[in-house]
């Protein structure tokens, strides 16, 4: 039985040639953190949420996202945010306790709107 996949919205600002960190709390509705620091995840940046084009991913294997007790956190170097040739993506992410999305253990999903901006 697959738990039911969580909607949550949220908005990035990533700066070019400036790092990026961004952290999510994962917690109950009664506010205790949710360990998730053995799961994996991942999050795919795409043009739109229907396009199959990965403008962007972040995941736990790239160490470009750590998943914590209560948090899921992303990061990228100045270099990789000067690299992102898109301005505006939607992610869409998925953790679980394995790789396989059709665990029967809570994966969960969310949508972020992404954008970038040249640093002066």
């Amino acid at each position: 039985m697959t738990a039911p996949r969580e909607k949550i919205v949220a908005s990035f600002n990533i700066h070019k040639g400036l790092p990026f960190k961004a952290r999510l709390l994962y917690k109950t509705p009664r506010g205790v953190n949710i360990n998730v620091s053995t799961w994996v995840g991942k999050l795919m940046v795409r043009p739109d949420v229907d396009s199959p084009t990965v403008l962007h991913t972040f995941s736990t294997l790239d160490l470009n996202m750590v998943l914590g007790n209560g948090t899921i956190e992303f990061s990228m170097t100045p270099a990789q945010t000067l690299a992102l040739a898109w301005e505006e993506g939607v992610g869409h992410l998925v953790i679980g306790p394995t790789s396989d999305e059709s665990s029967a253990i809570a994966f969960f999903g969310f949508r972020a709107q992404f954008s970038t901006t040249s640093v002066p």
